[in-house]
């Protein structure tokens, strides 16, 4: 049975782990992109993400990057947002997590990101809220 079978064999049985490391070995993308769907109709937006990157689907990236920063999932819109080097979105993004007050995803953000007026910005909101270690970083 070669892999490509064996990556359909996996998905027809549910076994959406199994199906992505058979289409990684057979080298198949398009199939990862689908399973990735199928993560992300499961709401397993992480291990979509993974499915997304290795398949070079950055459309899915995208939307799925979206879907998370809407539903409050900063880490999984990160993790999409970084795949793809949007620093558009990850910019929207790190502004939506300063307004909530999310400062460890902000930093986490705007520390990847060219624009170190961002980091100043954050570094004042968190002496104002008095979180010092995030203001010393």
């Amino acid at each position: 049975m070669n892999k490509q079978t064996l990556g359909d064999e996996y998905l027809r049985r549910g076994n959406l782990h199994g199906a992505v490391k058979a289409y990684i070995l057979a080298g198949n993308k398009m199939k990862l992109t689908a399973v990735g769907r199928d993560f992300e109709k499961l709401g397993l937006c992480d291990n979509a993400i993974e499915a997304y990157k290795i398949g070079g689907d950055n459309k899915g990236l995208l939307t799925i990057g979206q879907k998370c920063m809407e539903d409050g999932r900063f880490s999984s819109a990160i993790k999409a947002f970084k795949a793809i080097n949007s620093e558009d979105m990850l910019r929207k993004l790190g502004d939506e997590c300063l307004a909530k007050g999310k400062l460890d995803y902000a930093f986490e953000i705007f520390s990847v990101l060219p624009d170190r007026s961002k980091l100043n910005e954050l570094a004042d909101s968190c002496v104002k809220e008095g979180q010092y270690n995030y203001a010393i970083k």
